[in-house]
């Protein structure tokens, strides 16, 4: 009787663990994913900045101007992710509107466009066949965007080493006011 006890226990455990809603993506604009916006100011001293465009070049393959702003958008598998979808043209369209606004923001800005995904992302089956698109060999998400709290995300470096980490979707007008900005010494006059 006791072993049958022990036995429908783990059973029940067991059965309530794949039934954890907790692992659920939100794709709501709701409280929890408006939690889940994050922005960080920062700025990295020149030996750091210049650390930083090396392992930039030989973790993505890449060249980088060193005169020039840099903008990373980010795609990876993340609780909160309001971009995801069952809809297959829908998140086919996702990354292709990503890279056309990031493109002409940065054409618009004289910034780098660089954009990274992960293998885990939502959408690597279409960052995979998109051109433009460089896998993550791990660096940026060891380095950079270290949480899984958001699908997406952007981080905006310049060439003084002062830089903007942004967690969430629909950020193309906050890119717009940063990058626009002559000074990030005041951030709250940026936003207003």
């Amino acid at each position: 009787m006791k072993s049958i006890l022990i036995l429908f226990v783990i059973i029940f455990i067991s059965c309530g663990a794949k039934n954890n809603t907790d692992n659920a993506v939100n794709n709501k604009y709701n409280r929890e994913y408006i939690k889940s916006i994050d922005g960080q100011f920062g700025k990295m001293d020149n030996q750091d900045l210049n650390l930083f465009y090396k392992a930039l070049e030989e973790n993505l393959n890449i060249t980088i101007d060193t005169s020039k702003t840099i903008l990373i958008n980010y795609f990876q598998k993340g609780h909160n992710c309001i971009v995801k979808s069952n809809n297959v043209e829908y998140e086919k369209n996702v990354l292709r509107s990503y890279k056309n606004s990031s493109d002409k923001i940065s054409i618009n800005y004289n910034a780098k466009n660089i954009l990274v995904y992960t293998k885990k992302s939502f959408f690597t089956k279409y960052a995979d066949n998109n051109s433009g698109w460089i896998l993550d060999n791990g660096f940026i998400k060891n380095n950079i965007f270290i949480s899984d709290k958001n699908c997406s995300g952007f981080f905006i470096i310049r060439t003084d080493g002062k830089f903007y980490k942004y967690y969430g979707e629909d950020y193309f007008s906050i890119i717009n006011k940063l990058l626009r900005a002559k000074e990030w010494d005041y951030p709250d006059k940026i936003f207003e």
